[in-house]
């Protein structure tokens, strides 16, 4: 006899989805919930599994396409020069302020939420940070900005671009959204929105940081 036998009636699982039923039923007997998300909120939980540090491999949309795009063997590997002073120091400074912007909002939403000012902390951080991206997003989709300048000399890098132009509308979106649904939402639902939009906001910057290193061998990373 296994050691949480079947009740009346129910018949045996195959093989293949014995070692299933068994944790299941451990799960069971210990208290835990066998709860199956679905829909949004399976999106959701994978999302958040990204957050914690789970398949944070995983590319976001249109990136298995940018690693067939790569440049085929017969193109040079050379980097090329960095651009201007002045476009290089406002890469930094953006990404800095970007950068400041992410940390201040997971500053005010780790905060306990009965707190008075706990929504107003977390409003104005969110504002900041709204700010914040659309000055990055200014900076490096500009006519003369650091996207044009990689499709000028490095056409090779284009499909990450496409993919970078479309993460900046999604995050500038996400983060509209938090902002006019912060008074709404219950204390779980916001800090779970922030703190996936701020997972988001990282996997972008370091894909960031990636096309630069892909177009010019710098390491913008480093200057966090």
């Amino acid at each position: 006899m296994g050691l949480f036998p079947l009740p009346p009636g129910r018949q045996k699982p195959d093989d293949r989805t014995m070692s299933q039923y068994r944790t299941e039923q451990e799960e069971a007997a210990q208290g835990h919930e066998l709860y199956h998300p679905s829909g949004d909120e399976q999106l959701m939980d994978q999302a958040e599994e990204s957050a914690q540090g789970h398949e944070v491999d995983r590319p976001p949309r249109g990136r298995m396409l940018i690693e067939e795009a790569r440049a085929p063997e017969w193109i040079s590997d050379q980097s090329l020069d960095f651009p201007s002073t002045a476009t290089r120091e406002g890469i930094v400074d953006r990404r800095q302020e970007l950068y400041d912007a992410m940390r201040r909002l997971e500053s005010a939403v780790a905060r306990p939420s009965g707190l008075a000012d706990w929504r107003i902390e977390i409003e104005g951080a969110l504002a900041n940070l709204e700010s914040s991206l659309a000055e990055h997003v200014a900076q490096v989709e500009g006519d003369d900005g650091l996207f044009a300048q990689i499709l000028e000399e490095s056409p090779r890098l284009a499909a990450d671009i496409v993919s970078l132009r479309q993460e900046h509308a999604d995050l500038d979106s996400a983060c509209r959204n938090a902002l006019q649904m912060s008074a709404d939402w219950a204390p779980a639902t916001l800090r779970r929105r922030v703190n996936l939009l701020l997972a988001r906001l990282a996997v972008h910057r370091q894909y960031g940081a990636e096309l630069v290193f892909d177009a010019y061998n710098v390491d913008l990373a480093a200057a966090d």
